[in-house]
């Protein structure tokens, strides 16, 4: 009766173990995300005329990757990483930081030759379905720009 207990005990800690370990890996940011224009509003910027967001896990960061049409006719498709940050530049892309301030709202910083060109709120709504992006920043052309993305997960 003694090894049955302690067997079960080790089965549940190594099941408690691996939950921590895919709840890591499975943030609510995780999935594919669609953009939702009728939500969205863009100023000093053309909109996309649509655009997918595939979140997966890399790492103890995550890999993005777009994928749509730019609003001139354009294809975006492109990936980027990086990895939950202290506030220190990411090592996976050199010009964006992002730190996670808690499961469901992340702060991002876009820099340019080492200058701050831009910042990002990222929050997923608690039913983990909805995930808003507010930036504000100035273009290349040092123009003020900004959006209120509104993304449905899919």
């Amino acid at each position: 009766m003694r090894r049955l207990s302690i067997a079960f005990g080790i089965m549940i800690l190594a099941f408690l173990l691996i939950s921590r370990s895919a709840i890591a890996q499975g943030g609510p940011e995780i999935g594919v995300w669609k953009l939702n224009l009728a939500k969205s509003k863009f100023y000093n910027s053309q909109p996309p005329k649509n655009e997918t967001r595939i979140v997966e896990p890399d790492g103890d960061g995550v890999k993005v990757h777009m994928d749509g049409v730019a609003g001139d006719g354009s294809r975006i498709d492109f990936t980027y990483s990086y990895k939950y940050s202290d506030g220190k530049d990411s090592s996976a892309t050199g010009n964006v930081v992002v730190k996670r301030v808690n499961a469901h709202t992340f702060l991002g910083t876009t820099k340019r030759d080492g200058k701050v060109v831009g910042k990002t709120r990222a929050i997923i709504s608690d039913d983990g379905r909805v995930m808003t992006f507010l930036y504000s920043g100035i273009d290349e052309d040092g123009k003020h720009t900004g959006h209120r993305t509104v993304y449905d997960k899919q």
